[in-house]
């Protein structure tokens, strides 16, 4: 035989073994890949890793925190939001591991929940009790309320010129939307053990005695923001209630009513950190979350899909965010 019939000879021997290799594709197959490849996206999500910053010693290293967004347990890394359940996982590493001798915290938020907030707060007392290292906040682009709620009992408190911060109170918002049930002839029936049980429902009118128990709630909680901020600025409580009017503060305000220690940017802080404590040597890293974005893309698709499909979503959707209202908030800009 010639060169070219040699050639396709051995062509065709190859084809021939690779189909016998190779096992015949089913639509089954094709299903079990895909749930596979899903599988393997899952895996290793929520892992922590660490991100070195800048080299330094091993065994005494800074932490590099942040906290960005509204404070709430609703989100999550993988849509990009803040991860409250992250946040307090690095707090819990941060009294595990005796290599972390200071954490730079960066706080660009405008607050959010009392109980997400009271939960970050009680974590870094934990951290100064059990470890006694310092804890140095740089305040952003804004740090109102609950973000000053967090940071109010850290070592040293630095802001930005540009920093938006104070707004030192607790606000809550109800609805009363029976014009517009009166409108469209909607008629709401609450059943009861008691006159107080459907308080906040914005199905009916509030009575003055509804309003004087939710201020009461109002006030309690401003009164622990208050003794906080006191404690941990060593400010007279009765200048902390002057201060604590809601309003914000520019950084400059700040610090001359001594809610901050410092006007500088994140460098100087960290800079201040190592000199002031022995940490000049100290390697700087930050925690990651993998959550691979990309199945929670797919997720997200086929959850719009579903929801898509059904006219009664946006009705399953509003009952389900009334059930988590109304509620005190560490909250700037509620109006």
């Amino acid at each position: 035989m010639n060169k070219k019939r040699w050639l396709a000879v051995g062509v065709a021997l190859v084809l021939l073994v690779i189909s016998l290799a190779v096992p015949k594709y089913t639509p089954e197959m094709d299903a079990k890949s895909q749930l596979s490849s899903l599988k393997d996206l899952a895996l290793g999500m929520g892992t922590i890793t660490e991100n070195v910053i800048e080299a330094g010693d091993p065994g005494s290293r800074i932490l590099v925190m942040e906290l960005s967004g509204t404070i709430s347990s609703g989100g999550s890394s993988a849509t990009g939001g803040y991860d409250h359940e992250f946040m307090l996982e690095q707090l819990d590493k941060v009294l595990e591991d005796e290599s972390i001798q200071g954490i730079l915290f960066l706080v660009d938020t405008p607050g959010g929940g009392v109980y997400e907030s009271a939960e970050i707060r009680d974590k870094f007392l934990k951290i100064k009790d059990e470890r006694n290292i310092p804890v140095y906040v740089q305040m952003l682009g804004m740090a109102a309320s609950g973000g000053y709620y967090v940071s109010a009992d850290a070592t040293k408190i630095y802001a930005t010129q540009e920093t938006i911060t104070g707004s030192i109170g607790v606000i809550s918002t109800t609805y009363d939307i029976t014009g517009l049930l009166d409108k469209y002839g909607v008629i709401v029936n609450n059943y009861t053990s008691g006159n107080m049980k459907a308080m906040g429902s914005p199905f009916e009118h509030a009575s003055e005695e509804e309003k004087a128990i939710w201020q009461e709630l109002i006030n309690e909680t401003y009164d622990r923001f208050v003794s906080i901020v006191a404690g941990g600025r060593n400010i007279p409580e009765e200048t902390v209630r002057i201060l604590a009017d809601g309003r914000i503060y520019t950084a400059n305000q700040a610090l001359n009513n001594g809610l901050i220690d410092e006007i500088a940017f994140t460098e100087k802080t960290l800079e201040d950190l190592k000199n002031e404590n022995g940490l000049e040597m100290a390697e700087v890293f930050s925690y990651h979350k993998d959550t691979r974005p990309e199945f929670f893309n797919f997720l997200n698709l086929v959850k719009s899909k579903v929801e898509g499909s059904s006219d009664l979503f946006q009705l399953k959707e509003l009952m389900e965010n009334y059930k988590n209202m109304p509620a005190p908030m560490y909250l700037y800009g509620g109006k």
